[in-house]
Order: C-alpha cells, then structure tokens, then sequence
C-alpha cells in the first residue's frame, strides 16, 4: 500500500457538519475544492526534520491491514480509528504489537465505528448482530479484555484517546480525540446529528 500525503493551499472549504453523508458532504467538498491536492508520499517523505518543527504522520481505516503500510518518518503517529475489522479481541492485540514497535516518539490513536468492543454500552447491545461464531461471546467480558488492551505502554510513547486529551511533551501541542460521528446505521460511536456530542459538548472549550 503507498502512501498518500494532502497538500494543502489556501483556500475556505464549506461544509455541513450535520449532513457529512451527503454527496456534499465533507469528503466531497474537499476533494473538489482546490484547498488540496492528492499525491503519492515516498516513505521516506520527508526527508529530514527542521529545527524546532514536529512531524505529524496521520493514517485511518487499516481495518487490520496495518502491517501491510510503508509508514513514512516522524515524530507523532496519529491513528484516527478504525484500526480493527470488527473489534476482536485478536484483532486489537495484533494491532497493539504493531503500533507499539513503532519508531515514533508518540503513537496516539482513537476508536473508530468499526472498533466495536471499545464502545461497550453499545457492545453489549448489540453484540450479538457481530459476534456469533458458533456461541454467543460474552460482550461484558469480552469488552473490558479489549478495554484493558488499548491502554498501551505510556513508556513505548502509546497513547489511547477516547474523549480524553493529550499534549505532546515540549511542545506545547495538545491533541483531543473523540470518536463519534453523526449516525449512520447501526455501528459504534454513533450520535445524533444535532447532539451536543457532536457539537463539542464532550471536550472542554478550550484543552
């Protein structure tokens, strides 16, 4: 899989918060805007670090495929969910492993609506839907093993993010990761459109 870097101009890009699956929504809107340009990123992209910046590597959506990714240099990773298939408990180990042996300095990810254990009112509702592979899987049970399981090594630089917030020692940077998104079926971490969830009533005006 090759990486893929958004280069960005200067331009407004509107969009509607409460209606992101629409055609027009935000994945629409910017990728006709002339705000970004899509093009392929080298692994070794880029290739040196100037004084005093911090690099970013932002990546979503591997759904288990992350061994197969050409992770290019930095300093912070940024998983922004998804990481897992369906949840399972195998699944989210694999994934701990990988991100954990990473070079860099930070790792910091959240769930994603295909994390499902990890949203454990939800789990334990709907379990069942997912989970039926001859017995029915314990959701209580099953969902604090995978709960304990994201909470990596803070020594390794993992870090977990789930309506919490983390500032990136020496920088000053602080970084806020909520899962939630408008709903959309029947998935985890989903909210109402109009909720204050969404809104940003769950994260403090200012972190």
């Amino acid at each position: 899989m090759t990486p893929v870097g958004l280069v960005h101009k200067l331009a407004a890009v509107v969009v509607d918060p409460w209606n992101s699956f629409s055609p027009e929504g935000l994945g629409s809107s910017l990728l006709h805007s002339a705000s970004m340009v899509l093009t392929s990123l080298d692994p070794g992209f880029p290739d040196q670090k100037t004084r005093g910046h911090i690099r970013f590597v932002a990546i979503s959506d591997t759904h288990t495929q992350h061994g197969a990714l050409e992770m290019p240099d930095g300093d912070v990773l940024l998983h922004c969910g998804d990481f897992t298939y369906e949840g399972l408990e195998s699944e989210i180990t694999d994934f701990m492993a990988w991100i954990t042996a990473l070079p860099y300095k930070y790792k910091i990810f959240i769930p994603g609506n295909h994390d499902l254990t990890l949203d454990v009112p939800f789990y334990k509702q709907h379990a069942h839907r997912f989970h039926r592979h001859g017995e029915v899987l314990d959701p209580v049970v099953l969902a604090e093993k995978c709960r304990r399981l994201v909470h990596g090594p803070r020594d390794r630089g993992v870090v977990y993010l789930q309506d919490a917030k983390f500032e990136v020692p020496g920088t000053g940077i602080r970084i806020y990761g909520m899962p939630w998104m408008p709903d959309f079926h029947q998935w985890a971490f989903m909210a109402d459109r109009k909720s204050q969830t969404l809104k940003g009533g769950s994260h403090p005006a200012r972190y």
